[in-house]
Order: structure tokens, then sequence, then C-alpha cells
């Protein structure tokens, strides 16, 4: 009898499944870009490795906050499209964008404070000027990075899953290249070290957005539902 009934949600349980790994996927690719980095930069020195591992805790610990904000987009509009309310979800995502562009400029600001107060965490004097430049580039990625995110989980609570996976997997090839220039340099580029991983990952999160924001606009469904005028 047990078996019978695991057979019969088997379906949904396969459905959930090829939802859930892209979102899985999309949504840790904005936890992923930093430990390449980390990764990559290890080849320099033991000290550039501490630096961009420090600050990159030091990021997260404060975009998280973001980062989790974003969440929620997606199970409400699903909810809206579950009672077939578009109007609803047109504003989801409008206020979506307000929500993430205020909680962007908070958290950068926060960063920033982080930034010129990177003696609150105590970290060892010979890593501090490396990290404080690496942590300094990348908080101008806070914006992008949850853009990337709000615009993603609203295409998930669309059931439009694959999209943001693929824009994430091609962000991090892209930043590895970019890296692989920037860090080391090559075809031409001086080699900037722990300051170019930095650039790297800033255009890496700015191209995620600008793409998966474009492909809102472009998938007829999302759009359709982004152009309803919504509910003031």
């Amino acid at each position: 009898m047990t078996f019978k009934r695991l057979q019969n949600y088997y379906p949904e349980v396969k459905r959930t499944w090829v939802l859930a790994i892209p979102i899985i996927i999309g949504t840790l690719g904005a936890v992923l870009m930093g430990a390449i980095d980390s990764a990559m930069i290890g080849k320099l020195s033991p000290i550039s490795l501490a630096a961009s591992s420090s600050a990159n805790s030091v990021f997260f610990l404060i975009t998280i906050i973001g980062i989790g904000i974003t969440l929620v987009f997606a199970p409400m509009v699903s909810a809206s499209l579950a009672q077939k309310d578009h109007k609803e979800a047109a504003s989801t995502f409008w206020a979506g964008m307000w929500l993430t562009l205020f909680a962007s400029i908070l958290l950068t600001i926060a960063v920033l404070l982080a930034y010129f107060n990177f003696h609150w965490f105590k970290q060892t004097p010979t890593i501090i000027p490396e990290a404080k430049t690496y942590l300094f580039v990348i908080t101008f990625s806070t914006l992008p990075m949850l853009g990337f995110l709000w615009v993603k989980h609203f295409l998930d609570g669309l059931e439009k899953t694959i999209p943001g996976m693929a824009v994430t997997l091609i962000g991090l090839v892209m930043n590895i290249v970019l890296n692989y220039i920037l860090i080391y340099g090559y075809l031409g580029f001086p080699a900037w070290g722990l300051f170019g991983a930095a650039i790297a990952t800033l255009i890496s999160r700015i191209f995620m957005f600008l793409v998966m924001l474009a492909y809102a606009f472009y998938y007829h469904r999302s759009k359709e539902i982004i152009l309803i005028k919504p509910i003031n």
C-alpha cells in the first residue's frame, strides 16, 4: 500500500525536482562567484587568498539579508498566478524592483561602512590593504547581484527556472575567463591580481543582471504580466 502511494506521488516529486534544481543552481551562483575568485587568486599568494576570503565573508555577511529578501518573490508570483491574478503578479514584479533597489542602496552603504572600518573584523594587518581593495570594488556589485536574483525569482514563480540557471552558469564561466585575463595579465591587460578578480566579479554580475532583465521583457509570458498596469 505504501509503495503504491509513493508511485502516485512520483510525478509530483519529479516535477518538483525539475523545478527545484535550476532554482538551487541559480541561487548558489551568487555565492559561487566569490568562491571562484578565492580559488583562482590562491595561486598568487597566501596573503591574497586570505584577503579575498576575508572580504567575501564580510560582503556576504551583510548582503545575505538582501538575498533572503529576493526569495519571497517566487512564491508570491506563483500564488498570484494560481489565483489567475495577473495584476497582483505585475505588482509583485514592480514592488520587487523598488524593494530590491532600496535594499541594495542600504546594503551598499553597510558594506562601505565595513570597508571604512575593516579593523572591526580583527584581521591580520598584512591582509587588510588587499582585502579592502577587493571589498571596495565588489561593494558596487550589490545592486546587480540582487537585481539578478529579483528577476530570476520572478521568473521562477512563472515556473521558468532554466533561464536563471543558464545565465548563472554563463556568468560563472565569464567570471573564470575574466579572472584569468585580469588576475594574471593576458590579452594585453596588466596583471591586476586581487583587484582584477574584483573587477571580473563586478562585470560578471552586471552582465547577469542585464541579460536576466532583458529575458524577462523578451519572454512572452513574463512580458505580458510585467506590462500590465500594477495595482495602486
